[in-house]
């Protein structure tokens, strides 16, 4: 393992914390230090990752939104257990035996599994227990879905956390 900065464009490391990256299974992965928050952009839309209603709404769904700096409900933490936190109530989780529904917040268990999430080299957020990738379903709709299907380095499966 080695420790490597993260490039100016990509973020403030000041305000990140350390950055390390692990290279292993084939994939280059960045973890960032507790603390490591901002919001969660999709670069092919520009938009921002939120709860689709409330963010303290327990099994909501999450899609993207025009990105508002001053909403609080667009902020997330990436914690020590890999967790991706919305406004410090829930977190983005994945249903592990239906891969087909959309990421949802759910309490926080800190046990990885569904709710394990790295952020990985090439902007994407990969989900470990399904091995798949975060993506925007329709860049075009207004509605804004995200799923979570196989990495393919698509502009669907961009992402980028702004401090």
């Amino acid at each position: 393992m080695c420790a490597e900065s993260i490039p100016a464009a990509a973020g403030d490391p000041a305000k990140l914390g350390d950055v390390n990256i692990n290279i292993g299974l084939g994939l280059d992965v960045i973890y960032l230090r507790a603390n490591g928050l901002g919001e969660i952009r999709h670069l092919q839309t520009a938009k921002c990752i939120s709860a689709q209603n409330h963010p303290s709404q327990k099994a909501g769904i999450v899609v993207v939104k025009e990105c508002d700096l001053s909403d609080p409900d667009q902020i997330w933490v990436y914690d020590e257990e890999h967790e991706l936190v919305l406004a410090n109530l829930l977190c983005l989780d994945m249903a592990e035996t239906r891969l087909s529904d959309s990421p949802r917040l759910m309490k926080c268990h800190g046990s990885g599994g569904s709710q394990q999430w790295t952020l990985g080299k090439n902007n994407r957020i990969y989900q470990v227990s399904a091995g798949q990738c975060l993506q925007v379903v329709d860049p075009a709709d207004i509605k804004g879905y995200i799923a979570i299907a196989i990495c393919d380095g698509s502009a669907a499966q961009q992402w980028q956390i702004e401090s």
